[in-house]
């Protein structure tokens, strides 16, 4: 999937001019729809496809944001990186 012609070149500017976009989305009701079941959610292929795309544009980064444990996550946003949990105390 590509990127909106319109949402391309401004990316593509903004890095011309070193400015940089970080996009964070939380997993659970934002990238992927709440469940009952908390095994049930998963990133649809399209998000996926979208959020890929974005991160191979120059100056974007895409964090994937959730209380879910690591593996859990991994499991679920399979081949997208997951580095790290913070869990508040």
């Amino acid at each position: 999937m590509s990127l909106p012609a319109g949402l391309a070149r401004a990316l593509k500017a903004s890095a011309a001019r070193g400015e940089g976009l970080l996009l964070a989305l939380d997993f659970d009701g934002t990238l992927a729809r709440l469940r009952r079941r908390r095994d049930a959610p998963r990133l649809p292929a399209r998000r996926r496809a979208l959020l890929r795309s974005l991160a191979r544009t120059p100056g974007v980064r895409v964090l994937i944001v959730s209380g879910r444990e690591l593996a859990d996550l991994r499991g679920r946003c399979s081949s997208w990186p997951v580095l790290a949990r913070f869990r508040r105390k």
